[in-house]
């Protein structure tokens, strides 16, 4: 039930973006037939309602699809990543850094989104309960209701003219209207039948009970609902003749004295917002068919643009799309692998063994401010040709307490010598140097979408290549991507790499013994067999 909360989550937020979008768009519609407006809210309807989608390189959805990732609760740093640097910040810091379950330890953020999962299945029951105790209750009090004509009814206990009915869906009158204000009335509301009104309003009423959490879903509903009478006043204008307008007005003023008893059941629906669709119906005049046309062809461009994603190279990283610093620098595709790889092994092997002595250094006054992206310095490339650019991606530093949990399962061994040892955990990758008994390296690429450290059904394997310092990650399991990842030890640079060109890497063997007295960072021990001695591993990286 928490993974279907969070996907309904993520598919508000973005139907929100779509929400916000279509209003300002309304606005630029005033002068077009209402019909229009009232059909551009099918867009933010259907992506609340269907968990998928089609990527294009038109789409105006700029914000992440996946803001709140699948495995937010299987780390100790939870992250939104919604393509808004300003949005994401301030959430992130606020979001609780949490220990992996372990030993009867809760997860908060578990905790918080079964709570919340909780809280939505109740407000789901309550809307429902509600509903259905007013469309009985409703449905009573039209048992007396004299027929007139075919699905046309007269009842004593209303005060305004609606359709109450879904399959057979019925048209009920008060008694007090002349026979001219019933006619309109009567066309209004066969109009509304005919078009399917009654169907679409109850299930748009469903899928905000779905989102009921949601104020924008409960506000693009509301002015769903007033662009659906304004059109549907238009089309009896249309059907009836302009010289009605007048006489039109002064029969939905007449219904307008009566409170409005129609609330809560999705299946009838009367009519509001009557100065609106008065002072419409007075100013309402033929459309000009250029007017028309290029209504039609936003609608089309709309319906493209809100309701696919932007490829992922385009959205996967925060925020690329709307140019903030996500600490990508593009390279083209056609270099190789090995030469990519391999860059800058030979031009810094001279500076590596300074590199290695300062980089505790900087591990430790670095994670003492928390976990940050590392800004990758940009290079060029005379080739700008290719239309496909992976290349250097930031990374995270990984943060680490004295409390912190070690997960459920020990570290994971990649890579041992006599000098070095390369490991895994959920709270990143770390290169060990045996000779002084500290780590050198330290990281972990901020992509939701890898599973380094854990065990499931999906897991990202990490693989070392000792001839050229490279460290390999990507996915295995049901869960694929369609890129992998290197780190090069000698460059401290992570890059990304289209996953048709990942290498075969060979393997390694490492006998050694791990252990800890309590899961705690602070007591995980490694046994060498190689030199014999006994490590503390994450010692000297711990921020206390």
């Amino acid at each position: 039930m928490d993974e279907l909360f969070l996907q309904i989550i993520n598919m508000s937020i973005t139907s929100s973006y779509v929400i916000l979008f279509i209003i300002v768009v309304r606005f630029f519609l005033k002068k077009a037939p209402k019909i229009f407006s009232y059909a551009l809210w099918a867009i933010p309807f259907l992506r609340l309602v269907v968990p998928f989608s089609f990527e294009s390189i038109l789409s105006f959805v700029s914000i992440n699809s996946e803001t709140i990732p699948a495995n937010i609760v299987s780390g100790n740093s939870p992250q939104i990543q919604s393509g808004i640097s300003t949005i994401d910040s301030a959430i992130n810091k606020i979001l609780p850094t949490a220990d992996l379950p372990l030993s009867g330890s809760v997860n908060p953020m578990q905790t918080w989104i079964s709570i919340g999962s909780a809280i939505w299945i109740v407000g789901i029951f309550v809307l429902l309960v509600f509903s259905i105790y007013s469309t009985i209750r409703l449905a009573k009090k039209l048992k007396s209701a004299k027929l007139i004509r075919d699905n046309i009814y007269l009842a004593d206990q209303i005060e305004t003219a609606f359709v109450f009915g879904l399959f057979r869906p019925g048209i009920f009158l008060p008694y007090n209207l002349s026979q001219k204000e019933e006619s309109y009335i009567v066309k209004h509301e066969e109009i509304h039948i005919r078009r399917r009104d009654h169907i679409v309003k109850f299930a748009a009423a469903l899928i905000v009970t779905v989102h009921w959490f949601n104020p924008l879903v409960w506000l693009a509903f509301f002015l769903m609902g007033m662009d659906m009478e304004l059109s549907c006043d238009e089309s009896v204008i249309n059907e009836m003749g302009y010289e009605i307008r007048k006489d039109y007005s002064n029969s939905l003023l007449s219904l307008s004295g009566g409170k409005r008893r129609i609330v809560g059941t999705p299946i009838a629906f009367g009519e509001n917002n009557t100065k609106g669709r008065i002072k419409n119906i007075l100013n309402y005049k033929k459309p000009k068919f250029w007017i028309v046309i290029v209504s039609i062809i936003l609608i089309g461009i709309l319906a493209l643009g809100l309701l696919s994603n932007r490829p992922e190279k385009q959205n996967g990283n925060p925020s690329a799309s709307e140019g903030i610093d996500s600490g990508i620098t593009e390279r083209p595709t056609t270099e190789s692998t090995t030469g990519r790889a391999a860059e800058g092994t030979t031009t810094e092997s001279t500076t590596a063994e300074t590199t290695e002595t300062t980089t505790t250094e900087a591990i430790s006054s670095r994670t003492t401010e928390g976990t940050t992206n590392q800004s990758i310095p940009s290079e060029t490339t005379e080739d700008t040709s290719a239309s496909d650019f992976f290349g250097e991606v930031s990374y995270l530093l990984p943060k680490i307490r004295k409390d912190t949990d070690l997960g459920a399962t020990l570290p994971f061994f990649h890579y041992e010598t006599e000098d070095q040892l390369i490991f895994s955990t959920y709270m990143g990758i770390f290169i060990y140097d045996l000779n002084n008994s500290k780590i050198t390296r330290a990281f972990i690429p901020s992509d939701p979408n890898l599973r380094i450290g854990t065990q499931g059904s999906t897991v990202s394997v990490v693989q070392v290549d000792d001839t050229r310092g490279i460290i390999t990650i990507h996915n295995v399991g049901l869960e694929l991507l369609d890129y992998y990842y290197q780190y090069d030890i000698n460059t401290d640079k992570l890059y990304k790499y289209p996953i048709e060109d990942l290498p075969d890497i060979e393997r390694h063997e490492v006998s050694g013994e791990v252990n800890t007295t309590d899961w705690r960072p602070w007591n995980l021990t490694y046994t060498s067999q190689l030199t014999g001695k006994t490590y503390y591993l994450l010692r000297d990286i711990i921020d206390d």
